[in-house]
């Protein structure tokens, strides 16, 4: 029972009346409260003076304890205080908006104070090279001397028109339409790059604000191992399989890249039309051969996926409104077997397409 007094009660007053109104000498006009202290005279509570103490100092915890316990006890015994303990709440609170302040103000110093990307993540130009951490997509890119090992190299940088962001997947497409294009033409011609594959760099809407209004395509080793020199200069021949191969696919190839291109529908229909006979000659060709052991299992799997397309295809060419076109083409293309034609490739020691 500390911070309250107790005061004492004359001997015969609990509960009895003796006579005419008796009061204590000194007593007169007061009354009793029941632990015997005139109202007046009640102390003042300590943990209302602790919290207003530690709420001065700013001890919150303890400040806002003490506050609390106070107010409840003032409440129960009439104890004085109970401005104390509010102003020591209030204190408390103005201490936690001091601190919260505090805390944002130097978060959005270190936002401001960040480095920048560094430029060079999305200003390479065809010919540099770069090392770039593989664990994040948002990772920064760092030039490299191509003398030394690195990850990747640019060699193509396309542009993104328009004024205004396009969206992701509007970029992305582009770049896939473009790089492995250029990949090829980057190439020495009639050398076989098995071991390298094309990726690319895309500006994102927080990149595009920055200024970064263009797709960087680069080579990269297909184990994530680190190259060293030009891709150019590291071809090597192609065998006999790999220009059988090649000479087999290539007419049906060069006519696909043709209906891409076509001005309009009717353009893409003929060439579609005369698709027809070169997916017939790709397929009797996959099932001729010769093929190496390794490759013959998924030379027959995809003559097999061509026969769906080659249906495809004929229905294509027989359409007379660009949206049945449409539809038999993307058919064609679901059917043209991507998964068969990676694993002959790989099979063949041919870098896969897909």
């Amino acid at each position: 029972m500390q911070g309250e007094s107790f005061g004492t009660e004359p001997q015969g007053m609990r509960g009895e009346s003796f006579g005419p109104p008796y009061q204590p000498y000194g007593m007169q006009g007061q009354s009793f409260d029941p632990y015997g202290m005139p109202p007046g005279r009640r102390g003042v509570s300590g943990f209302a003076v602790a919290s207003f103490i530690f709420g001065l100092i700013g001890g919150i915890p303890l400040s806002l304890i003490f506050g609390i316990v106070a107010l409840g006890k003032i409440r129960r015994t009439g104890q004085r205080g109970r401005g104390l303990a509010i102003a020591g709440l209030v204190l408390t609170g103005a201490w936690v908006a001091l601190f919260v302040v505090i805390f944002y103000a130097g978060a959005l110093h270190q936002i401001s104070q960040a480095p920048a990307p560094a430029a060079a993540s999305y200003t390479f130009q065809p010919g540099q090279c770069f090392d770039r951490d593989q664990t994040t997509a948002a990772a920064r890119a760092t030039p490299l001397d191509c003398a030394t090992p690195h990850y990747a190299e640019v060699f193509a940088v396309e542009t993104v028109p328009g004024s205004t962001y396009p969206g992701k997947d509007a970029v992305v497409k582009l770049a896939d339409g473009k790089c492995p294009t250029d990949g090829v033409k980057a190439r020495t011609p009639g050398l076989n790059y098995p071991d390298v594959t094309v990726a690319f760099l895309y500006p994102q809407d927080t990149t595009w604000a920055r200024g970064d209004r263009t797709i960087k395509c680069f080579y990269h080793r297909r184990d994530g191992q680190p190259m060293t020199g030009l891709v150019k200069d590291t071809g090597v021949p192609f065998t006999a399989d790999q220009k059988h191969y090649l000479s087999i696919v290539g007419p049906y190839d060069q006519n696909v890249v043709a209906q891409n291109a076509a001005a309009d529908w009717h353009a893409k229909r003929d060439l579609v039309a005369q698709s027809i006979p070169l997916v017939q000659k790709e397929i009797d060709g996959l099932k001729v051969g010769p093929w190496p052991a390794e490759a013959k299992a998924a030379a027959d799997a995809l003559a097999t996926a061509k026969q769906a397309e080659l249906a495809d295809r004929k229905k294509a060419a027989a359409e007379d409104t660009e949206s049945g076109l449409d539809t038999d083409l993307a058919a064609a293309v679901r059917d043209s077997g991507p998964t068969q034609v990676d694993a002959l490739r790989v099979a063949l020691h041919l870098p896969p397409l897909h």
